[in-house]
């Protein structure tokens, strides 16, 4: 939670300098989805915060209140006008979930999963055949390394290449002879290196009967220029793509799945600033 309290007064403090309006709703959706993805409360847990706060900053508004009346009529200045100061914390508009996906979709940096086929399959309802898809889902890689880079803690270590002073040691892959041989890398200490990563996983008991069912394959990314002590936290690591495991090892399923990441290394432009560091299964 201090990193998401960090990150709110940041950019609290950044707006009451840059805008004589603040937009609440704006900070209303970065808490709630910090008790949604800091905290992994559920639906029901972040509905019952959400209508327990008003109550408590009610509290503690009208207490401030008293504060503010009080030196006001020391300085022989009408209390009243604290009156005339409308309060609204705007969390009735994110009272429900359907509610808080909307607002963190427009007031937030929001990347929406779009669906990739990855082959296509045929039933029979009721005497009439009906093609189905087998879909993946990305996140459109280069939406998210944008997102990433605008980040200033993200930047700043992109902008400062990290490596250690002992050469007796390796620390990091940055230490490793790649790296430090690399034509990218050695040339351009700044380069974004991108670590891609792939995990099998289950999502229901392996004691089970339909393990394999339900088995899915999932990749993310995470970037070397963050130093380890922080890229191996959650929220350093970025979802890049995920599917169902039968799906993605059949035909060409994986090509299917992360054609939009290779796209990316086919553009000179992007290609000249982004080393493409490893893949590696877990």
């Amino acid at each position: 939670m201090n990193e998401a309290n960090d990150t709110i007064n940041l950019h609290l403090s950044e707006e009451i300098q840059s805008s004589e309006a603040i937009d609440k709703k704006y900070f209303n959706a970065m808490f709630c989805l910090s008790l949604q993805s800091e905290h992994n409360l559920s639906e029901a847990g972040v509905n019952t915060v959400i209508a327990s706060t008003p109550t408590l900053l009610d509290v503690h508004m009208d207490a401030l209140k008293c504060e503010v009346r009080k030196k006001l009529d020391e300085r022989n200045i009408d209390p009243a006008i604290i009156d005339d100061i409308p309060i609204d914390n705007c969390l009735s508009h994110f009272d429900c979930a359907s509610k808080r996906q909307t607002h963190i979709e427009k007031n937030l940096p929001y990347l929406s999963p779009q669906g990739v086929i990855l082959g296509k399959y045929y039933v029979t309802v009721k005497g009439a055949v009906t093609e189905k898809h087998n879909l993946g889902y990305i996140i459109p890689f280069e939406d998210s390394l944008k997102h990433l880079l605008e980040l200033p803690e993200v930047w700043h270590y992109v902008q400062n290449a990290h490596a250690s002073e002992s050469s007796e040691f390796m620390f990091d892959i940055c230490d490793g002879q790649y790296i430090r041989t690399h034509p990218l890398f050695s040339r351009n200490p700044k380069a974004l290196q991108i670590v891609l990563n792939t995990d099998d996983l289950e999502i229901v008991n392996p004691l089970g009967s339909h393990v394999k069912k339900h088995k899915i394959t999932i990749f993310y990314y995470t970037l070397a220029n963050i130093p380890p002590q922080y890229r191996s936290r959650l929220t350093a690591i970025q979802l890049l793509a995920v599917a169902k495991t039968k799906h993605v090892r059949v035909a060409d399923g994986l090509q299917k799945l992360l054609s939009d990441y290779s796209e990316i290394w086919s553009n000179e432009r992007f290609s000249m600033g982004v080393g493409h560091l490893a893949v590696s299964s877990m």
